[in-house]
Formats: structure tokens, C-alpha cells, sequence
């Protein structure tokens, strides 16, 4: 995937889901994120971006995870489909595993 300017920045994603930043690598570990793009920005260091449909899927994540569903769960979940962005663009697609 190509980053693109309308990709969303990992605080975005956070905040969305209400975890931290450090969850989200967890979560992109396991298959319940697509994997972020990493940005070598020289001197200013890295920086992650997210396709803009991450801080969606970040919120279902964590709704299911609040009504105690497991990542086992979650994850079958989102290979039978059943997380489906409002709008998602043409070349993006979700990890779904």
C-alpha cells in the first residue's frame, strides 16, 4: 500500500479506540489492525500513518473487546467479514488476517 495524505496518524487511531499507542502495534501484531506505514522523516524521526479506515476498525476492536470478546474472536470475526468500513477507498484494504 501506498501512503497517501488522507492516512491517519497513530494518536488518531488511539484516541478512536481509547488505548493507548502501544495497544495498537499489539493489535496490527495480531491481525485486528492493518499494519501501519512507517515514515522516515530524517531528523524528526519516524512516525506511523494508518489507512484512514484503521481508526474505524480500531473503534469496532475495541467495542467488541468491551463486550469481552477475545482477540480469537475478533479476528475470525474480521476474516468472516463482519467489520465493514462506512467507506473505504479503492485501494485500501482491511487485514483481515
Amino acid at each position: 500500500m501506498n501512503a497517501r495524505a488522507d492516512w491517519v496518524s497513530t494518536d488518531a487511531v488511539a484516541k478512536a479506540a481509547g488505548v493507548v499507542p502501544a495497544t495498537l502495534t499489539r493489535w496490527a501484531e495480531r491481525g485486528l489492525l492493518p499494519q501501519p506505514t512507517k515514515i522516515f522523516r530524517g531528523r524528526k524521526g519516524n512516525r506511523h500513518i494508518w489507512p484512514p479506515f484503521a481508526v474505524e476498525q480500531a473503534g469496532w476492536v475495541s467495542a467488541r473487546l468491551s463486550e469481552n470478546w477475545t482477540h480469537d474472536e475478533i479476528l475470525a470475526a474480521l476474516q468472516r467479514g463482519d467489520f465493514k468500513p462506512a467507506e473505504l477507498p479503492d485501494d485500501a484494504n482491511p487485514a483481515r488476517g
